[in-house]
């Protein structure tokens, strides 16, 4: 889709009735114009982490709410995040009485784990190289894919708020095990020396936590500290001020476990709001 005009709409202004839906809102909903036209379209993008047999219901009920509050055509789009299953989501909503199609509603469809990741190495967009790490990735391609997004990263010059939060959704679904972070450091040590000085500023965090040294405990801290700060650049970055609240909550929590399934959280949730229910 080759746009001229994109406006991103408030999600208050995008707010859907409780009595219809359960969620409150939308997941994103920008009003475009296409290249070529005069009039504009909504383009709504609805996220999915789990399949849900509903989903097609949703979408309508979304789009026709959308309709009805802008009086604008509706592009609908669904993006799924899910490991399994692998067989197509479905891409239309259908209701049948007697026999008879009442309802033949069309979505398009984003399913990442039928996607390859190959496919996107040669499109630096923040985005796709982000949503690499939920693509079909083989066993023996983690590292590769790691460094790729890593190279694309330091060719697309993303300022620092943006890159924290593309690392910490690649931190989230591509961790990598010891060995497997060996064998990455090996390949950016044979990088050309400015393309491998760029690509240890990201691993930087990374890199200094690998270097703490002392008890378990104190190994452990780290690391909890660590998630937690990671937990709040990525809210910040996504939604400007936490209140002083939820930073407390946060800092409160004292389990590696728990801060990891929230650092997840941060990266996913569609608003702050939709974070503190996790908490």
């Amino acid at each position: 889709m080759r746009t001229r005009k994109v406006e991103f709409l408030d999600k208050e202004l995008i707010r859907i009735r409780r009595r219809l839906l359960r969620r409150q809102f939308a997941d994103l909903v920008a009003k475009v114009q296409l290249r070529g036209q005069d009039g504009f379209i909504l383009v709504h993008v609805e996220h999915q982490s789990d399949r849900d047999p509903n989903i097609g219901l949703r979408m309508l009920l979304y789009a026709a709410e959308l309709i009805k509050l802008y009086n604008l055509p509706v592009w609908p789009v669904l993006v799924t995040s899910y490991d399994q299953p692998f067989s197509a989501e479905p891409d239309r909503y259908e209701l049948m009485i007697r026999g008879k199609r009442i309802i033949s509603f069309n979505y398009e469809v984003v399913q990442l784990n039928r996607l390859d990741w190959r496919d996107y190495l040669k499109r630096p967009n923040p985005a796709a190289t982000a949503l690499m790490v939920r693509m079909r990735i083989a066993p023996a391609d983690r590292v590769r894919v790691k460094a790729e997004i890593l190279r694309l990263m330091t060719k697309m010059r993303l300022g620092p708020e943006k890159a924290d939060l593309i690392l910490g959704f690649v931190e989230t679904y591509l961790e990598l095990t010891e060995k497997e972070e060996l064998r990455l450091r090996r390949k950016v040590d044979k990088l050309p020396a400015i393309e491998q000085e760029e690509t240890m500023r990201l691993l930087l965090p990374g890199e200094r936590f690998g270097r703490m040294k002392g008890r378990q405990e104190g190994r452990q801290e780290g690391r909890q500290e660590m998630l937690r700060e990671g937990i709040l650049d990525i809210l910040e970055a996504r939604f400007s001020e936490v209140p002083y609240s939820l930073r407390e909550k946060i800092r409160s929590v004292q389990t590696e476990v728990r801060l990891k399934k929230l650092h997840r959280h941060a990266v996913i949730a569609s608003s702050l709001a939709a974070f503190a229910r996790e908490l």
